[in-house]
């Protein structure tokens, strides 16, 4: 997408931003703009960076088309104009619904939407129960909303023990049986017993999507949910209803009730009655139900929430520190002096409250405060005309949405490391360091509140034990040497990265692991993906500062949001839903990588993990290894064909073996796309490498080919290594090996060990064939691509080109 490839991609408000900062110009490849669900510039969370972002588009998509998309906007206060778009309003709904409350005498009364005319209909009473089994008589599905988890959880059980007439949902119930192990899960499979379902925020995607489906192929009757089911998921629901009237929320650190917004009361019960539900249960009407207890709240409920207007459109912009919009404006492109910051920040939507002199001049100050803080901590410099320009770090900081804080003591742990050896000795010392960042110490995980007595004295058993067995390095063992007692802060900090620790470091099973800290599956899953964030920005700043360990931290961060122990690595890219306690099986029995399965059958994992489970794994192996290659052929077949270039070089280069094989490349190399020379090795004794790459400056590269027949087989280890100590006698500067289809996983990870003391690379054939398409496209110079070719060291990837390319730009 980086390079306008795509036809369409769809992408999250923030995933285009931090694409923005690698390729200020990406919006100039796209012709149409689609932003859905554009009233979320006012959450509190993430309006602020969609703002931003609509900003962008406003001040550089020009002519091209956008469509802002919106079903609970109404008053507008000027967003429109603001974004120069025309407003196409259409109020009516394909499938009527009605939306009303159901009083204390089971009286529903209601006003139709396209109609507006309004009527009753007649329910046995006002609880819950009974209006469900009003409904269930009827044969309908519904949706019941709460809102919290534990009353979604709770109302689901009491469902199933009032309705236990109901069939079970047998596909359902099947699916989940083989899932991974959690508590969720768990309560799942008791209430599919009777056709009853919850979802909600602590349940794994795969229970959500396994619940969504049973619901969409109608043997699932009831879902009890939280607002997870209110934007994005279309189910089959004549009714839904709201079963409470007001919602929790966090205010200065304490849970309060307040009022639903009317746009949440509106996408909630608008859910019913959607085009795609079932034609038996919509071919008339949709039903929102809202519940009173007296006439009193009857009143109440219809004029706070269903004959009230909209809340009009504001922005969220100030919700956020400024110095980070600042960085975002200037590390996405937008900006390179103080008047041009100023001048943008006055495009946005927000601006439109900065109206009085007073206001110019705080807003002006607070910017020329995040450009000072921005220069001090090297995300900004200024370039020789005095410009404002985002440093790479700057940049990472910027694509990674962290605080000040948190770049500043990422950026500290990486200018006191050296080599990767010094984290794997002590890998305590960076969890505890990324556990200290306030977007993962400071995040909300339900149901933990650190200041208990026994959070506290969990986590100093913990930081005793570690103490004990001399496994806290030797700056935490001084400081905690007798220790009793916690700050809150050090009790999340010390929990939070000894969990992290385990994780990575031991085979404890999941379920003895949460019991352990006292923590529930969906706190872990949220702990882990906080620690994913944090790391992968830790990963972009060792990347720049110190390349030799941005690799090991990657390779911890992606363990981490698998929730797997490092010597399960191998097992993540397998794109199978196996859960920690699987993978821990996997490795246990020997089974360390992709390879590890091919000739295999499901029956060989007996004792392991479930048979079934393991046809999918080998069936994704062979599918994706054959995908992988035919992919990249395909594709550059016809890039050349569009470009009206001949294809023989290609076909040969994905088809010839052996002598011929080495001709070909050393034939490719001849048509110029690269600024070197190939020549193959005639005085080739055995063992040798079969070509030699000569550049300019002198320097030459020692090549070994080795390309397998079958496509599901991968060049191993050795071969791939063996160019470094076959090529002595040639004294090069550097080794590289060409390899098709492609490499094992264990030949990938020696390439990284490999590359530290030699200029040594691993290339798989579809990448030479990708620089060779790309020159000829003129996306990459003879230049480049020799640069790239010498320089570039380790296993090497199309994403390594892209990141050659962009210093080639810069």
């Amino acid at each position: 997408m980086r390079l306008g490839n795509y036809d369409i991609t769809i992408l999250t408000y923030e995933k285009l931003n931090s694409l923005l900062t690698t390729n200020a110009g990406i919006l100039d490849t796209c012709d149409c703009l689609i932003v859905d669900e554009v009233q979320m510039i006012m959450d509190k969370g993430r309006g602020g960076s969609l703002e931003l972002l609509l900003t962008k588009i406003k001040l550089s998509f020009g002519s091209k088309q956008v469509i802002a998309l919106s079903a609970v906007l109404d008053q507008l206060n000027g967003f429109d104009n603001w974004l120069g778009l025309d407003v196409v309003s259409d109020k009516k709904r394909p499938v009527e619904i009605r939306q009303g409350v159901v009083g204390p005498k089971g009286i529903y009364n209601y006003r139709e939407w396209n109609s507006r005319q309004a009527g009753t209909e007649q329910f046995p009473g006002n609880s819950l129960l009974s209006i469900v089994s009003h409904l269930l008589s009827q044969n309908e599905q519904l949706i019941i909303i709460r809102n919290s988890v534990r009353a979604t959880v709770e109302t689901a059980i009491e469902l199933s023990d009032n309705f236990t007439e109901l069939k079970a949902a047998s596909s359902t119930i099947k699916l989940l049986s083989n899932a991974p192990d959690t508590e969720t899960r768990d309560g799942l499979l008791k209430t599919l017993r009777q056709s009853i379902a919850f979802h909600h925020a602590d349940c794994e995607l795969n229970e959500r999507r396994a619940v969504e489906e049973g619901f969409r192929n109608g043997e699932i009757r009831i879902i009890v949910a939280t607002t997870t089911l209110s934007m994005g998921v279309n189910l089959p629901s004549k009714t839904v209803i709201l079963a409470d009237n007001s919602k929790w929320v966090s205010v200065k650190g304490k849970l309060q009730l307040v009022n639903w917004s009317v746009s949440e009361v509106r996408n909630i019960l608008g859910r019913a009655g959607r085009l795609g539900s079932t034609v038996e249960q919509n071919q008339n009407f949709g039903r929102g139900i809202l519940i009173a207890n007296n006439q009193h709240e009857v009143i109440q409920l219809q004029t706070a929430y269903l004959y009230a207007p909209l809340e009009p459109l504001k922005s969220s912009l100030e919700n956020k520190d400024i110095t980070l919009r600042v960085l975002d404006v200037v590390a996405t492109g937008f900006a390179g002096t103080e008047l041009d910051i100023i001048s943008f920040m006055f495009n946005t939507f927000a601006a439109r409250n900065w109206d009085n002199p007073e206001s110019k001049r705080q807003i002006e100050e607070l910017i020329h405060r995040g450009i000072a803080t921005c220069l001090e901590y090297g995300l900004f410099e200024r370039d020789s005309l005095n410009n404002i320009v985002a440093t790479n770090l700057g940049k990472v900081c910027a694509a990674k949405q962290i605080t000040i804080r948190t770049f500043s003591i990422l950026k500290q742990f990486v200018d006191r490391i050296e080599t990767e050896e010094q984290i794997s000795e002590n890998i305590f010392d960076m969890l505890y360091t990324v556990s200290n960042a306030e977007e993962v110490r400071d995040a909300n995980y339900r149901g933990v509140y650190w200041d208990r007595k026994e959070r506290n004295a969990l986590a100093v058993l913990k930081v005793r034990e570690l103490l004990s067995t001399g496994e806290l390095p030797e700056e935490y063992s001084r400081r905690l040497t007798g220790i009793s007692y916690l700050t809150e802060e050090q009790t999340k900090c010390f929990t939070i990265a000894i969990l992290a620790k385990e994780l990575l470091l031991t085979n404890i099973l999941s379920k003895v692991n949460r019991k352990n800290f006292m923590l529930i599956n969906a706190n872990v899953r949220d702990i882990c993906l906080n620690l994913r964030w944090i790391l992968d920005a830790l990963t972009g700043i060792a990347g720049i500062l110190k390349p030799q360990i941005s690799s090991y931290i990657e390779m911890v961060s992606n363990c981490i949001s698998h929730r797997v122990p490092l010597s399960c690595r191998f097992l993540n890219s397998i794109r199978v839903e196996l859960c920690r306690d699987e993978k821990i099986k996997l490795v246990e029995a020997g089974y360390t990588s992709e390879d590890d399965f091919l000739d295999k059958t499901g029956s060989d994992f007996r004792g392991i993990i479930n048979p079934s489970r393991a046809d999918e794994i080998i069936e994704e192996v062979l599918t994706k290894r054959k995908r992988n290659f035919e992919f990249w052929e395909k594709d550059h077949k016809r890039r050349l064909s569009k470009i009206g270039t001949d294809l023989s070089n290609i076909i040969k280069l994905y088809q010839s073996t052996g002598l011929e094989l080495e001709t070909v490349i050393e034939e490719l190399f001849e048509t110029g796309f690269s600024n070197c020379t190939v020549t193959r090795i005639h005085d080739q004794r055995k063992g040798e490498p079969d070509l030699l790459m000569m550049f300019p400056n002198g320097q030459k590269i020692t090549i070994q080919v080795t390309a397998k027949e079958n496509f599901k087989n991968f060049v191993d280890s050795k071969k791939a290594g063996d160019v470094i100590p076959q090529s002595a006698r040639f004294h090069p500067d550097g080794f590289m090996c060409l390899g098709r289809p492609d490499f094992q996983d264990l030949a990938i990870e020696q390439a990284f060990h490999q590359s530290k003391d030699n200029n040594f690379k691993l290339i798989p054939m579809y990448l030479l064939a990708e620089l060779y398409v790309r020159s000829l496209e003129r996306r990459l110079t003879p230049d480049v691509v020799a640069e790239f070719l010498l320089n570039a060291k380790g296993y090497l990837s199309v994403n390594d080109i892209d990141i050659q390319l962009g210093k080639a730009l810069q």
